[in-house]
């Protein structure tokens, strides 16, 4: 993967001594750091990564026993969440160390996006189903449905409660600490 700073320089993220990584395992997602200094990287290979903007390979994340699916920074730059294809979430420091894992009840192509406050942290899959809540730890807080309903492209409102989301032709919210909301339509 090349990533281009702000100076329009080109930086080629891979690990010291190794052949760039192949496209077939290649990086699937990258998000910066809440600071723009840092890069997390996933690869369908099973490794997440964080490295600096200079390329200097940071950090890697080893558990992971399927191709990384996603990744997100917690917003206060200090830790990560990544998920795989088999639904195993881990949040990690940014040291590589596992502060916590959890894992899906199937598996897919996983999501998670933290909160602002970085108090919760949502578990979705793209092809739609339930959506979770977990605490920094790694603990469930809630399972979001509705009446086995796919919900589709989930999203925290700025309140860190509340959930929006697609489902059944509209767009739902939920509370990630109490009961279903009303609808919208």
């Amino acid at each position: 993967a090349i990533l281009s700073p702000a100076d329009g320089t080109e930086v080629q993220l891979r690990p010291p001594d190794a052949e760039p990584i192949s496209e077939d395992r290649g990086f699937v997602r990258c998000a910066f750091s809440p600071d723009g200094t840092r890069v997390l990287t996933c690869s369908e290979d099973t490794t997440g990564r964080i490295w600096g903007i200079d390329g200097q390979l940071q950090a890697v994340f080893l558990s992971h026993r399927a191709g990384l699916s996603w990744g997100d920074w917690h917003p206060d730059g200090a830790s990560v969440a990544t998920m795989d294809e088999h639904g195993s979430g881990w949040i990690w420091d940014v040291s590589g160390k596992a502060m916590g894992s959890f894992k899906m009840d199937e598996s897919g192509n996983w999501g998670c996006a933290w909160n602002r406050a970085g108090s919760r942290l949502m578990v979705y899959n793209f092809n739609g189903g339930r959506v979770y809540i977990f605490d920094r730890d790694g603990q469930r807080l809630a399972a979001l449905d509705v009446d086995d309903e796919a919900i589709h492209i989930p999203r925290w409102h700025p309140d860190g409660v509340t959930v929006y989301g697609l489902s059944g032709g509209m767009l739902r919210r939920w509370s990630s600490i109490e009961t279903p909301l009303a609808a919208l339509s």
